[in-house]
């Protein structure tokens, strides 16, 4: 089981949530690795899941940033509503918000096998990853 590793930095189980308040921000960093296989959740807010480079590459292979397929990353917009001085509700919609994936090295992953492995910026200099992944 993937997601059963003990040893990551940040693990978020299967069926587990965490959710912020309006325009909140949920910010995992760690040297090493990032499971996720529950919900994180920040309306109008932001969500910022990073790796660090240490700069120890003895467990760079271990290293990684792993989204499960219960994995759910949601930084939808929302609504804040108040009650004016006549009693009036008004408010106002907050735009989405922002989730980042960001890993100073790592590897592209698809379908279970590495593809390409570099640093960070090096990544997403590398036309292939803009064209296939960021839409660039």
């Amino acid at each position: 089981d993937l997601l059963g590793d003990a040893s990551a930095s940040i693990v978020v189980e299967r069926g587990a949530s965490i959710a912020t308040t309006l325009g909140g921000s949920i910010d995992f960093t760690a040297p090493d690795r990032i499971f996720v296989d529950g919900a994180l959740s920040a309306r109008a807010g932001e969500i910022d899941l990073h790796l660090v480079d240490v700069g120890d590459d003895v467990g760079f292979r271990q290293q990684g940033i792993w989204l499960g397929d219960g994995a759910s990353l949601v930084a939808t917009g929302g609504d804040r509503v108040v009650l004016n001085a006549e009693g009036l509700r008004t408010g106002e919609v907050l735009p989405g918000g922002t989730v980042s994936l960001q890993a100073d090295r790592g590897y592209v992953i698809e379908t279970g096998r590495i593809t390409m492995h570099d640093s960070g910026p090096a990544l997403l200099a590398d036309e292939r990853v803009k064209a296939a992944y960021l839409g660039i």
